[in-house]
This record gives structure tokens, C-alpha cells and sequence, in this order.
């Protein structure tokens, strides 16, 4: 169907290649990097693969029998994912900020929030974490002019 072959082939945003089809399916997934093979592996138990090379490559199904007959289109996997995916990582903060500013207020206790308070509840979390940057900052003031000496 898909100019002739029976399987198609795809990138999403983060690398993986995904195939249509259904587990259990002869086929074989084929990485070639500046077109050598470079790994053959079967793609019957799953739909989606993910190659660890750091180089961009180029993907496509062979029948797993002969390893030979290419059953999909081809595409090129650039292993950090797309541009707009690249770009999506570099403004989005990591969920670990918030966890390493608790970890700096061992004496804090952030408060369970009733679902009652429904929208207030989002007000009151942020107010929470932003007291929490406060005195972490105050503390870390203090502590640096008390160590200059004064």
C-alpha cells in the first residue's frame, strides 16, 4: 500500500522509531549510518525501537528471514530528536529544580492541600514554594556574610 510496501516507518519527537503492523509480525529493524548496516534486529515483539548510537542514522524493516528484502520506507533518526523537541528541552526548567529547593529546607514541612479549596489550592502551593525560595535565599545570605567576616 505504501508504494509497495507493506510496512511504514516512523520518527516521533524523541527518536523512537515506531512501526505499523502487529507484534508478531517477520520483520527486522535495520540502522545504517553513511550506508552501512551497522544492526539488524528482529522487530516482531514490538512496535517501537529506540537505537542508542549518538550519529544521526537511517532506519527501515527487512523480512526476517533473509535480512535482505526491505519491507518499509526509510527514515533518518537524528538522535537527539527533532529540532522543535531539542528546543522544547532547552526552555522547559527540569522537574528536579523543585525537589533540589526542598532538599536545601530540611526544617520545612510543605502542607497537604484539601481538594475544597479547588482553584485556591494552586494560590496557596505557590505561595508556600515562594516563602520556601525566601528563606532559602535569607539563609543563604546570612550564611555568606557571616562567612566574609563581616
Amino acid at each position: 500500500a505504501n508504494g509497495g510496501e507493506p510496512w511504514k516507518v516512523w520518527v516521533d519527537e524523541e527518536g523512537k522509531l515506531h512501526r505499523t503492523g502487529a507484534v508478531g509480525d517477520q520483520v527486522a529493524w535495520v540502522i545504517e549510518f553513511e550506508g552501512q548496516r551497522v544492526l539488524t534486529k528482529h522487530a516482531a515483539n514490538h512496535l517501537t525501537y529506540r537505537y542508542s548510537g549518538s550519529l544521526e542514522h537511517t532506519a527501515f524493516l527487512v523480512d526476517s528471514q533473509t535480512f535482505s528484502l526491505p519491507q518499509s520506507n526509510h527514515v533518518t533518526v537524528s538522535p537527539n530528536g527533532s529540532p522543535a523537541a531539542r528546543l522544547a528541552k532547552t526552555l522547559t526548567p527540569p522537574s528536579g529544580l523543585r525537589i533540589a529547593r526542598e532538599d536545601r529546607l530540611p526544617n520545612q514541612i510543605v502542607p497537604k492541600l484539601s481538594t475544597e479549596h479547588g482553584q485556591n489550592s494552586l494560590f496557596a502551593v505557590q505561595e508556600v514554594v515562594q516563602e520556601m525560595e525566601a528563606s532559602a535565599q535569607s539563609s543563604s545570605l546570612t550564611e555568606y556574610t557571616g562567612a566574609s567576616g563581616g
